[in-house]
Formats: C-alpha cells, structure tokens, sequence
C-alpha cells in the first residue's frame, strides 16, 4: 500500500494488542492521527474530553464495557459530541451483530479481517477530507468454508500484510501475535475446566479475533465455532473442541514463528 495523504482523527477501541498495533500501523501510513482505547469505558471517556473526534472504530466484543453499550452512552453525550460517527469492528458476521450494531446507533459495520483496503475506503465514506490520487490496490476478505478444512496460515494474507505495512513492521506484529496466542489459550483453558459458557466465548472470540486478523485460517475458523456453541449454551462437544484447538493453536505458534 502506497502511502495516502489523508487527514482527521480517529479513535481506534480494541482490546487484543495484535489487532491494535495492525491498525495503527495502517492508519499512521494513511496520515491519520489515532488515538487508543482498550474499552468502551475508555471510549467514552475520550470522546467526552477530546476536542475532536472524526470517526470512532469500535470493537463490539471487550472487557469492562462492550462496543454496544459504549455506543448507546456516546449517543447521549450532550452537544455535538454524540455525533461521532462510530463504525462497528469484529470478526462475527452474525445477522444479530448488524442489527445489535444499528439499533445501538452505529453508522457502519466492518467485519474483521480488516485490511488496507476496506479500512481506506472507511475512511474515505466517514472523514470529510481531501483524498489524493494514488492508486489504491483492492483485496478480498478472507473466507473459511466450514466443509473445507482451512490452512494453519494464509499465505497470500501475510503478503498482503507485507505489502500494507511499513518494512520490518510485520515481524514485530506477528511476535506479539504469537506470544498473545498463549496467553489466550490458557484463559481458554481455565473456563473450560470450569464449564463456564460466557467465559468460554468470551476467550474463543479473543483468539478468533486475532487469528482472522493475521490469516490463521484453521484457529479462526474451530475458535468460531466453539464461540458459537458457547453462545447457545451447548458444550456438549467441549472438550473435544478444546483439545482441537489447542493442537491447533500450538501447530499455529510453530508456522508464524518460522516466517521471519
């Protein structure tokens, strides 16, 4: 990706590391100035004391307060401020999620993995600005097919990646994905032991958030499907499914550790 002479001020809500640092990265190469928050708690906080906010990029699933309920409290924010645009970020793709995202007074919905691409042409929709005349290079989403199974890694993804991102930015990104994985499948592991549903989706979404962010095709997609049975309430399955994961997860450690 060529880098875009775009301005405005957008904050960035996201609570996983690896995502955060994606996003900066792409964003700071556009010209834009980006602030961080790793709630909706934070998320409100900023945009109540902040001068101005272009556009806000909201995580729907994080600790403390969700995307959601952030959303609906900005919308009540006195003055202008409740105005922000806000555009929901996040690996579901659920029919439920959209409307969740409307109803709370979002402006838009942008399924993770996000990219240069669909995060440019964000940008270009919400933040009054004057937009240069470089070409732009298109990609497309990953999808997981849930009759195929997926690769550990997306190649073409982790090139896209190269190309999006500053040299030598990508081998630092992937080192905290890697060493944030671990962490996340000992939380996954703990509420598993103790059968606890909310907890068990809460930690396979944090993994499946990141995995899609960074091509890891087979975690993203038998973490989605764990998140959904947690969701329902069936763990039938469980450990069957964590022990998939798990296998998988540490398979995943090993191919993104010997890519630089």
């Amino acid at each position: 990706m060529e880098a875009k002479n775009l301005s405005g001020h957008i904050l960035v809500v996201e609570d996983q590391e690896p995502n955060r640092i994606v996003l900066v990265e792409l964003l700071a190469r556009m010209g834009i100035n980006v602030s961080l928050a790793e709630n909706g708690q934070e998320a409100i906080k900023f945009v109540e004391s902040s001068s101005h906010v272009d556009l806000v990029l909201m995580d729907l699933s994080m600790p403390v307060l969700d995307g959601i309920a952030a959303t609906k409290l900005i919308r009540e924010l006195s003055g202008t401020k409740k105005n922000v645009p806000i555009v929901a970020m996040t690996a579901n793709a659920f029919a439920d999620d959209r409307d969740q995202c409307i109803a709370a007074g979002m402006n838009d919905f942008m399924t993770k993995p996000i990219n240069a691409s669909n995060l440019y042409q964000c940008i270009k929709k919400w933040v009054p600005t004057q937009i240069s005349n470089q070409s732009h290079e298109s990609t497309m989403a990953i999808g997981v097919s849930d009759d195929v199974a997926p690769e550990l890694h997306d190649a073409d993804m982790i090139a896209q990646l190269e190309r999006d991102l500053s040299a030598g930015a990508l081998p630092v990104m992937i080192e905290v994905f890697v060493n944030t994985l671990t962490d996340k499948l000992t939380d996954l592991e703990q509420a598993t032991k103790k059968s606890d549903a909310k907890l068990i989706g809460e930690s396979a979404h944090a993994i499946k958030s990141s995995a899609v962010t960074y091509g890891a095709n087979r975690l993203a997609q038998q973490t989605a499907a764990l998140e959904v049975s947690a969701r329902a309430g069936n763990l039938t399955d469980l450990h069957e499914q964590f022990e998939a994961i798990k296998s998988t997860l540490h398979a995943t450690v090993d191919v993104y550790s010997s890519l630089f």
